[in-house]
């Protein structure tokens, strides 16, 4: 991949659009970027790991800062780069988030993160993502990856170089992706850390159902103290022993507890037949209480049943009185229609007035309302005419208005004519001087050279000899020669330059009179508006003028409106009433007839309601009661009295004959519970009590010993199965936990006795050779054959990890030491050394990918004059072919040896620039 053209705009330290043509570089090589501290320079490595990834190309800088604090807020930010891979030509265009100014009103909008791809065919891809995705398929590698094969920053790989193993692991499984060694080895781990788990667990649950065997006390006493730490084959032999023992143990007892409940049975059943006799004698005893009372209670119903049936005649008295009152009801609901029809009537004569006092109140206010309208339209008298004259004179003031603008406007314009004639008029006259100046200075040099020509021909005359130009042979006065002789061209240049002064000054004459005619006119155009719009007036006043004179009409045309306004709204108001006067007319002389409808209506009801009362004294004088409600509340209490004296004797009655059935039943129970005792009982309650006792408690004792019995052999059968299984998975798992730890230790590198070298590690100590191999063909180079970098054999111990430590080996006195011990000039060496033998692994790990272009930032500044020619020496070599090396430092000593050049300039308020130098 090599850069072609990158343009930035708007993107960190450029403020402006910045384009660097990167073909001007060549196709290899080295060329070198300097420039101001902070200018930039790094920024153009950014800008291109941008454009292809989205990402800056170190960790400091996020995407969301590359906003150019200089930029103005019209300036879009954006990078696009133009690059070749593969003889293919592609573009990537980029811009990050940031705020912008709104295309449409005021205020910022946020511009989104955008990406544009255009392949070689002329085909778009959009969306940031896709471009990622797609650059690093064309590429071949990652940012990650692009970061350390195309940009070697001094610090990063200084790091490396003095590393531990540690610190070394992380960086290579950064840039190797040996993550998924570091993964196996931590399934593996934690693959251990679960059986080992399980394995623990399984044995403490064998030892937890141990303690859970259950065994009677004689047992318990012949076993050993440490029982509990018997294996799971001993213990499963213990349980068998017991379970046969109990399962003896419970069919005895089984037998004696079912003879127990035999005997129990019997004397329950002795027990409940004397039970119930003893239960019997006490009922007959209360039965024959009972219908003792029973027959008292008889005796005073009877008697309450005939003073019931003694009040018959009164309660026949109250039903006739009751048929009585039935029979006038009909006159009582007359009497309450009549009362209804004059309660509306009355109503209706209520409503009648209330309608007659609105209908009076409107009148009235009809005919104050008519005679005000009827004076009003007196007052508003003829506005037509009025309005015909203010409309005149609105147009007459408009007119004058328009005339006294159009006035004041040509006044303006002559002013500017003035302006544009005094200007015209300072340009002819230096136009004059000019020529005036040139035509002298012609005329000088015409002449000098005229003379000159004389002086040549005088120097060549002889006495005696004619003249060539005048025949005379004498020669008195002859010319003399100039010491400087003007060359015709010279005098043509002169002659030349005052013909063209003098044409200029002619045009600037004539366009002086053009706009002194044009001035002329205007003023006389204004004198004629201004006498006649303002009388006798001169040009001077005439803007003062005119400018009070137009204000004066102003105020002359907004007191017309206002005049005019104030005659369309009478004329308005006329029309308005006009049509109103006529409509309140007929509505006074409608609402005078409804109001005479309304009190004939009126009489009518009143002389209906006089009949009415006299009907309703009528009725009133014929009646025992008021009104219809005052006799349905007598009724109904009448009623409630004669259905009380009927419920009393029906009560009377069932509860005389309910005592009678009680009676007879009583007298049943007696009877039978005396034939039931007849016989006397054989045998105590208290005795067979006693011996029922006796009976339960043998039962229940031998009900707990089965009870126990069952659930120590419940319990034992099911700790037997729990030991069985939990043995045999113990035996599995301490099967598959032995190879698994070996796996572990293995990969882990925590083998006893031996070197801690993990499976990452281990692959990247592979890595590592290789980077050292490539590593120390540079190297050799830049220190003359004296250093060579190694990778540590042997490790320091066997407690910490190891693999990746690195010496130096120094062929000039054969030792091998560690790095840390090389000055910063060695130490710069070896580390760049380091990062190039790094990116060629890098790309040859990553399918071959080939990059034209790498970047070396800083860290020359440590070396001497001869280091700095080994390390330009090798990084020559490494730009041979066709590879692109662009070294970023701002060491003077570079800028001599480099002779291709991005020079970064910094700019305080305008933001940095570049200046591109080729060979």
């Amino acid at each position: 991949m090599r850069p072609i053209k990158l343009t930035i705009s708007a993107f960190g330290p450029y403020a402006g659009e910045t384009v660097l043509d990167m073909e001007k570089l060549g196709k290899s090589g080295l060329y070198l970027i300097t420039g101001d501290t902070g200018a930039g320079k790094t920024t153009i490595f950014d800008a291109i790991t941008y454009a292809l990834y989205g990402q800056a190309s170190g960790t400091t800088r996020d995407a969301g800062m590359f906003r150019s604090k200089y930029a103005r807020p019209e300036t879009p930010t954006f990078v696009e780069l133009t690059f070749l891979y593969g003889g293919r030509v592609y573009t990537v265009r980029r811009n990050p988030d940031y705020e912008r100014p709104a295309k449409r009103g005021g205020g910022l909008v946020h511009q989104k993160a955008e990406a544009q791809l255009t392949w070689p065919d002329g085909k778009v891809l959009t969306k940031t993502r896709d471009v990622t995705a797609a650059v690093e398929e064309i590429l071949g590698i990652d940012r990650s990856q692009f970061r350390q094969i195309a940009m070697i920053a001094q610090g990063d790989f200084l790091r490396l170089l003095l590393a531990s193993t540690e610190e070394r692991k992380e960086i290579f499984r950064r840039i190797f992706r040996t993550q998924k060694f570091e993964l196996l080895q931590n399934r593996l781990k934690e693959e251990y850390s679960l059986l080992e788990h399980s394995r623990q667990e399984k044995e403490r649950g064998i030892r937890q159902s141990i303690r859970e065997i259950r065994m009677p006390k004689e047992w318990e006493e012949g076993l050993p103290e440490d029982s509990a730490e018997l294996s799971g084959p001993e213990a499963m032999e213990l349980l068998n022993s017991l379970i046969a023992e109990d399962q003896k143990r419970c069919e005895e007892t089984e037998k004696q507890a079912a003879a127990a409940a035999e005997a129990e049975a019997e004397a329950n059943r002795l027990l409940g037949k004397a039970e119930s006799e003893e239960k019997a004698r006490g009922q007959l005893e209360k039965q024959r209480e009972a219908l003792s009372q029973e027959k008292a209670s008889l005796q005073k119903k009877k008697e309450d049943l005939e003073r019931e049936k003694e009040r018959i005649p009164e309660w026949e008295a109250l039903g006739a009185r009751i048929a009585d009152m039935r029979s006038q009801m009909s006159r009582y609901g007359e009497l309450e229609e009549q009362k209804g029809k004059k309660q509306r009537a009355d109503q209706e004569i209520a409503e009648t007035e209330k309608k007659r006092s609105r209908f009076e109140t409107s009148i009235h206010s009809l005919q104050e309302a008519l005679e005000k309208g009827r004076e009003e339209q007196r007052a508003i008298g003829n506005p037509q005419a009025e309005g015909q004259q203010a409309e005149n004179e609105l147009h007459r003031s408009r007119d004058r208005l328009k005339r006294l603008k159009a006035a004041l406007e040509k006044q303006g314009e002559w002013n500017t004519l003035k302006a544009k004639l005094e200007k015209a008029q300072s340009e002819y006259e230096r136009a004059a001087e000019k020529e005036d100046r040139l035509h002298n200075h012609y005329y000088r040099k015409n002449r000098s050279f005229l003379d000159g020509q004389a002086g040549i021909l005088a120097k060549e005359l002889t006495a005696g000899e004619p003249c060539p130009v005048c025949g005379s042979r004498e020669h008195p006065h002859p010319a003399r020669l100039t010491e400087e002789i003007p060359e015709k061209s010279q005098v043509e240049a002169a002659r030349k330059e005052w013909e063209k002064a003098r044409q200029q000054a002619e045009k600037a004459s004539g366009k002086a009179m053009e706009l002194r005619g044009k001035t002329q006119a205007r003023e006389t155009e204004l004198a004629e508006l201004g006498k006649e719009l303002l009388g006798a007036c001169g040009t001077d006043e005439l803007p003062q003028r005119l400018g009070q004179r137009i204000q004066t009409e102003e105020q002359t045309l907004q007191s017309w409106r206002k005049k005019a306004e104030e005659i369309a709204e009478r004329t308005a108001r006329k029309q308005t009433l006009e049509k109103e006067l006529p409509r309140q007319e007929a509505l006074l002389t409608k609402e005078r007839e409804e109001l005479a409808e309304l009190e004939k209506a009126a009489a009518a009801l009143k002389e209906s309601v006089r009949h009415q009362e006299e009907t309703i004294q009528r009725l009133s004088e014929s009646l025992e009661f008021s009104g219809v409600r005052q006799a349905e509340k007598a009724l109904q209490e009448l009623e409630s009295q004669k259905n009380l004296m009927s419920r009393g004797r029906e009560a009377a009655e069932n509860a005389y004959h309910e005592s009678q059935e009680r009676v007879r039943a009583l007298e049943g129970k007696v009877e039978a519970l005396e034939k039931q005792l007849e016989h006397e009982e054989t045998e105590g309650i208290h005795q067979i009590r006693e011996r029922k006792i006796r009976l339960q408690q043998e039962k229940e004792r031998f009900s707990r010993e089965i009870g126990e019995i069952r659930l120590r052999l419940d319990r034992n059968q099911e700790t037997l199965t729990r030991l069985r299984e939990e043995t045999e998975s113990l035996q599995k798992t301490e099967e598959t936990w032995k190879w698994v730890k070996s796996l572990s230790d293995t990969a882990g590198g925590t083998i006893s006795g031996k070197e801690k070298i993990m499976l990452e590690t281990y692959v990247q100590t592979a890595f590592f050779d290789r980077i050292l191999e490539r590593a120390n063909t540079r190297l050799m180079v830049m220190t003359g054959g004296q250093y060579e970098l190694k990778r540590r054999a042997a490790a320091e111990n066997y407690r910490s990890q190891s693999g990746l430590e690195m010496d130096v080996i120094d062929h000039y006195n054969g030792s091998l030491r560690s790095v840390k011990t090389l000055s910063g000039g060695e130490a710069f060496k070896a580390s760049l050394s380091l990062a190039l033998g790094l990116s060629d692994e890098i790309q040859s790990s990553a399918g071959g990918v080939k990059l034209d272009t790498m970047f070396v930032d800083e860290g020359f500044g440590s070396l001497d004059e001869e280091s700095l020619q080994q390390a330009v020496r090798a990084l020559s070599e490494l730009s041979r072919g066709n590879r692109l090396v662009g070294i970023i430092s701002h060491v003077a000593e570079l800028k001599e040896k480099i002779d291709r050049q991005i020079i970064v300039r910094k700019d305080r308020e305008k933001g940095s620039r570049v200046i591109l130098l080729t060979d």
